[in-house]
């Protein structure tokens, strides 16, 4: 794990699967808010996928072992953040962005503000930027703070592996340290919502993989049909936590997805030289 400085901020990355020269293409990971960091990744989709490409890993700011910054969690500063964080890492590609829940939302704005940087969008039961959905977030954070987070800290201890009360311990103080000591829950009052010719303005191609038990299900399938160039898949007895839930399916959807568009992109650069 290495430290680099983005945007001024302290920020912790991990690349797996580097090959100079290669073909292979690049795939940043986004993590959620809150109880999310890199390590979901680390220990579910990152190594495997690190054969079929070059994986890089990221800690959000304030997340992980990013440095805690007391604000800038509004949508345009972290995508500023991995803009900054593509611009030094990756000047000369495109990138394919992977990003769990509030990650994909994250995605989802790169790519319609950055068409030109994004090679495509990997959506893992990401959140849908319709009109409600910051609200419904806002009211999850800010209701029975304390025992929400308890919650999803036992839902999530399983899937860190060793020395499980630790790191709940440590999701728990860092769940209450976004929620109750940063600018999260104002700025989350800022991020935009779409209405449904936004959708359309999403150039870059899309995998959207959602739970069927997902609670977010719908508003995929409705998305689906509005981006362009957008395939949907779904996966069997998962829900939100589908990464964790349904992490081998998941893993083949998208490796089958990235090779099919790799071998596009191949092929288009192959015959422009010709």
């Amino acid at each position: 794990m290495a430290k680099l400085s983005i945007n001024g901020i302290d920020t912790y990355i991990q690349r797996l699967g580097h090959e100079p020269h290669s073909n292979k293409p690049v795939v940043i990971f986004i993590h959620g808010l809150v109880l999310d960091n890199l390590s979901s990744f680390y220990f579910t989709l990152a190594t495997p996928l690190a054969k079929h490409a070059e994986v890089l890993l990221y800690d959000i700011r304030g997340h992980g072992k990013s440095q805690k910054v007391l604000n800038g969690y509004d949508i345009d500063t972290l995508l500023d953040d991995l803009d900054d964080l593509i611009a030094q890492l990756y000047p000369n590609n495109s990138v394919y962005l992977l990003g769990n829940s509030y990650g994909g939302l994250m995605a989802l704005h790169y790519a319609k503000r950055q068409p030109q940087k994004t090679a495509g969008v990997i959506l893992v039961d990401s959140l849908v930027p319709v009109i409600g959905w910051r609200d419904e977030m806002l009211q999850t954070l800010t209701l029975d703070k304390e025992v929400s987070t308890l919650v999803e800290a036992e839902l999530y201890k399983d899937w860190h592996g060793k020395d499980k009360s630790r790191k709940r311990d440590r999701l728990r103080q860092s769940a209450e340290f976004m929620i109750n000591g940063t600018s999260l829950l104002s700025d989350l009052q800022t991020a935009p919502e779409y209405k449904a010719r936004d959708f359309l303005d999403i150039s870059p191609p899309v995998l959207a993989v959602f739970g069927e038990e997902s609670a977010l299900l719908p508003r995929g399938k409705a998305m689906s049909i509005l981006i362009p160039d957008c395939t949907l898949a779904t996966i069997a007895d998962a829900g939100h936590l589908l990464l964790f839930e349904g992490a081998e399916a998941l893993q083949q959807k998208i490796v089958n997805w990235l090779d099919e568009k790799n071998a596009s992109s191949i092929d288009t650069k192959v015959s422009l030289q010709a």
